[in-house]
């Protein structure tokens, strides 16, 4: 059985809350409902449909640099009418001012082959309030006001996590973006991306790892994922990523 380090890595996070939400690039999927505990890493995701919260890498579009960020996003009818990134419109309630949504992440970045990082993320409802709160290590950030959404007063019924890159083929060419560390989830500890100690909050309000795993790749000789695995140390894991264009991806 493989095993992880003390040690997280930490190439950012990603994971998405809703009720129905699309395929990615590379991606685990649980049906128990709830919400992630700790994860790491990678660029842009998308929902079909339904609310959503996230966090993502990189985006150079807002900020104007490849900083990685601590960046959330939601929208309730598939980016259509609804939806904020971090603080720019009225969503996100910000109560912690030292762990900022949108702040840019430049100390304690994993090296490929050298110190692994991480940083840990738990969202949960309030089972007073309604409200989506996200926690940050051990400061509570904020949350997402109950109000915002319109499917999720009870939870979630499914949970992803994984990673998402924008492919716009330019040239007819993939992009050469890479997902999470860039490297391919089969060069395993210290080298490629991944979640670890994943859970969820189930029916009694009680963390839980996820009953089953269903991985989905679009294309895996651009980026792949690993099956889901356990051990004492990392609770439930997986590794996923890839560099984007390559000789198998052109």
């Amino acid at each position: 059985m493989s095993k992880l380090g003390n040690e997280k890595i930490s190439w950012i996070l990603s994971v998405v809350f809703c009720f129905f939400l699309s395929s990615v690039l590379a991606m685990a999927t649980t049906g128990d409902g709830g919400f992630a505990k700790e994860l790491e890493v990678e660029k842009i995701l998308k929902t079909l449909n339904k609310p959503a919260v996230k966090s993502i890498k990189i985006y150079p579009g807002i900020y104007g640099d490849d900083n990685p960020r601590l960046f959330t996003y939601w929208t309730r009818d598939s980016y259509n009418n609804t939806g904020c990134y971090n603080l720019r419109c009225p969503g996100f309630v910000q109560v912690d001012p030292t762990v900022v949504v949108g702040s840019s992440l430049q100390n304690n970045i994993s090296v490929y082959g050298g110190s692994q990082y991480v940083l840990s993320i738990h969202i949960r409802k309030d089972q007073t309030t309604g409200n989506w709160w996200m926690q940050v290590g051990n400061t509570s950030v904020g949350y997402w006001p109950a109000s915002l959404f319109n499917h999720m007063s009870v939870g979630a019924s499914h949970v992803k996590w994984g990673g998402e890159i924008v492919n716009k083929g330019s040239n007819g060419q993939h992009t050469t973006t890479g997902m999470g560390s860039g490297h391919f989830p089969e060069e395993g500890y210290g080298k490629a991306s991944f979640f670890k100690h994943i859970s969820i909050v189930d029916a009694n309000n009680s963390l839980a790892s996820p009953k089953s795993f269903n991985p989905y790749v679009t294309n895996a000789y651009c980026y792949n994922i690993t099956s889901y695995d356990y051990s004492n140390d990392s609770g439930v894991y997986f590794y996923y990523g890839g560099p984007g264009r390559n000789s198998n991806c052109p």
